[in-house]
């Protein structure tokens, strides 16, 4: 049992550095890349704009963005 814990907690440590592996990446691009990648990924317009910093209202005006 507590071989299968440890398993989990390493596993759960592993995908939060995937998860800010990915995040660095994304960041990394320009910010029409950035927005693509984040739309692809199911982002709303609001969780892409919190993500990246770009405002709400300039993600909206892009083709393809409606919420």
């Amino acid at each position: 049992m507590a071989k299968k814990e440890k398993s989990e907690k390493l596993l759960e440590e592993i995908n939060k550095k995937l998860d800010i592996m990915i995040e660095i990446q994304i960041l990394e691009k320009s910010e029409d890349d950035q927005l693509k990648i984040l739309k692809r990924l199911g982002y709303s317009s609001k969780e892409a704009s919190e993500f990246t910093g770009i405002s709400y209202s300039s993600i909206r005006h892009r083709k393809g963005w409606k919420e």
